[in-house]
């Protein structure tokens, strides 16, 4: 295979031989596989600080479909999660980190509110347990890219002075013709002052 090869199906790989040597003398050799990205995401900025007061502070995420493969549908999760400086959560109740934010995502010209619906590893095993997350869906046809725009303000709910918060974006889905998901993501985070 040639560098900058582009896969082809869903979960194509590059093979890989690793060899451990001393001098002349071959210790160890492993052989192993890595897979070519099909889903990428990126963030900018990968992190930031955010104003008590509640201005927005935003992220731009750029998801790039580096195959040859058409996705018809790509869904497109946001979790935030704050912990303040003693450990608990950023809100003023158990649970409550999703209150003390608002976060809007860029629909071409209208910001709009993220509906919020809380994932745990008893409902869909794999997610970070209860945190807030939404989905938006679009189509990322071959060796193309699309951003994706969020923003954070705080609200009265916030009661850590001097908490630190993730923001992770995750990007999955089929590539026509393929029963495998491709899944990319990329974790922001941001303090606040």
């Amino acid at each position: 295979m040639a560098l900058g090869l582009r896969p082809k199906t869903e979960g194509e790989s590059i093979p890989i031989k690793a060899t451990l040597s001393s001098g002349k003398e071959e210790l160890a050799t492993t052989n192993g596989e890595a897979p070519l990205a099909t889903l990428t995401v990126e963030a900018n900025p990968r992190s930031t600080t955010l104003d008590q007061g509640g201005s927005w502070s935003e992220f731009r995420f750029k998801i790039t479909n580096k195959s040859t493969m058409n996705y018809p549908r790509v869904a497109v999760q946001a979790y935030e999660e704050c912990i303040n400086g003693t450990g608990g959560e950023c809100g003023k109740t158990r649970d409550s980190s999703e209150s003390a934010f608002r976060t809007q995502w860029l629909d071409d010209r209208e910001w709009k509110d993220l509906a919020t619906i809380v994932r745990g590893p008893t409902s869909d095993p794999g997610y970070p347990e209860n945190e807030a997350t939404e989905v938006v869906n679009f189509s990322l046809p071959s060796d193309s890219a699309k951003e994706v725009r969020l923003r954070i303000s705080t609200t009265p709910d916030l009661e850590a002075a001097d908490g630190k918060g993730e923001l992770l974006l995750m990007a999955e889905g089929n590539a026509t013709g393929s029963t495998k998901e491709s899944l990319g993501s990329v974790l922001s985070d941001f303090s606040i002052e």
